[in-house]
């Protein structure tokens, strides 16, 4: 039996290295394989592929994770339950954002960590860019080193704070 855990979209040659040829005819190397059988009644938490690579998702996913997320806040984490009347806005906002968190400001930073002036929000509320400048120390230039200390940045629509 092969050992190995997946192929995926690899080249042929880096492939025939994996596979020499003549082992299987039915393998394609462009789909993903796994070695191991699964006993789902050992699995404590079910994972899902949420980065667009293997399935598309609908508005409806969105919307149901976010409601599940924001409600176990609520219950398990004592977040105020006022936090309840919001709803997912499937178009407020986009991946690749960073949220400061010392100023509670969420933003579209470019590689060369510049604040794109009209994309900074304060909740759901923009930041005027004269603030956004004041903010920041009459730029809208932020060193890497502060940049770093950033909550992070954001993947998925899910990820936002």
């Amino acid at each position: 039996m092969l050992d190995f855990f997946c192929v995926c979209n690899v080249s042929p040659s880096f492939s025939a290295d994996l596979i020499p040829p003549g082992v299987c005819s039915l393998l394609n190397p462009s789909t993903i394989y796994a070695n191991n059988e699964v006993d789902l009644d050992e699995v404590e938490i079910y994972g899902f592929d949420y980065d667009y690579t293997l399935a598309l998702y609908s508005n409806t996913l969105d919307t149901m994770i976010y409601n599940t997320a924001r409600d176990f806040l609520v219950k398990h984490y004592k977040y105020p339950e006022g936090i309840s009347k919001y709803d997912y806005i499937p178009n407020f906002a986009t991946r690749g954002l960073h949220y400061d968190i010392q100023k509670g400001l969420l933003m579209k930073i470019d590689a060369f960590h510049y604040i794109q002036l009209g994309t900074v929000y304060r909740g759901l509320n923009p930041v005027p860019d004269e603030e956004v400048l004041e903010l920041y120390g009459g730029t809208n230039h932020v060193p890497l080193e502060e940049v770093s200390g950033f909550y992070g940045k954001v993947i998925t629509y899910i990820l936002l704070p």
